[in-house]
Order: C-alpha cells, then sequence, then structure tokens
C-alpha cells in the first residue's frame, strides 16, 4: 500500500508523491571529531576538508513512487550556526538513471557516497531493477 509523502527543500519547494520507502542511510556520527563547538570551515593541514560527522552529514532516502518510478531525497544536514540545509529531490522512472543521480562526480573520479550505497543497497532486496542497476553500477 502507497502511502503520501510530502517533501520539502529551500531550492526546490515541496514535491508531493504516493510511494513507499525502499532504503534510508544517514553518515551522522554521534561523537565530535574536535574540541571547538563546531568544525572550522575549510581545510585542515593536509588540504583535506574539515569534516565531522557530529556538525555534518548526509541523509539519504530512496523511494519508490505510484505510478512506477524513484524519488531520491539527499539532504545535506547541519547544526553549525550560519549554515543552512541543501535538500535535492530528484525524481525519475529509471532504476538505473537513479544510480546515476546518486553518483558524486568529483573531478575524474566519480564515486557513490556511503549513505547512498547504504540506500540503494537496502532498495536492492525491495526492488528488482534497482538491485540490477546497484549490481550493475560504473562506479564504487
Amino acid at each position: 500500500m502507497a502511502t503520501q509523502y510530502k517533501l520539502h527543500s529551500e531550492q526546490q519547494g515541496t514535491v508531493i508523491f504516493d510511494g513507499k520507502v525502499l532504503g534510508r542511510a544517514t553518515s551522522q556520527q554521534p561523537d565530535h571529531n574536535h574540541d571547538a563547538p563546531f568544525v572550522a570551515p575549510g581545510f585542515d593541514e593536509n588540504g583535506r576538508k574539515n569534516k565531522c560527522p557530529a556538525c555534518r552529514w548526509l541523509e539519504v532516502t530512496v523511494y519508490a513512487t505510484t505510478p512506477r518510478g524513484y524519488v531520491l531525497h539527499t539532504i545535506g544536514k547541519t547544526v553549525v550556526p550560519g549554515e543552512i540545509e541543501f535538500a535535492r529531490i530528484s525524481r525519475t522512472a529509471s532504476a538505473f538513471e537513479l544510480v546515476d543521480i546518486a553518483t558524486v562526480r568529483s573531478g575524474n573520479k566519480p564515486y557513490l557516497p556511503a549513505p547512498s550505497s547504504r540506500a540503494l543497497a537496502q532498495a536492492s532486496d525491495k526492488d528488482d531493477d534497482v538491485r540490477d542497476a546497484y549490481v550493475n553500477r560504473a562506479v564504487i
């Protein structure tokens, strides 16, 4: 049985659809990896972006929609004062495109972020088309 979902993104507005959750994952961790109240913006001494999975994290949900299709909902969450959350709501009729939409392209190395991979892996257990697209994806 389908449920009606109402997703909101400051960037895209509100999207309403009928469907069911196929997979959900987060990169949020309970513990901070720094001493300051919030992780400092910028980069560390090795040129890597300062990250703290208790300050900023990614949440990913994969939905199957009625009629046949998919919604990928990603949210870049933050508890850092002054920062905004960035949500993206993507719709597609194709499981292969669903995996492509979840893929991040950074320079010459496309990759599937861990929460996206976990949400798609969960969805693979519930949807044969997602399983085929996830198993046969071109990126890790």
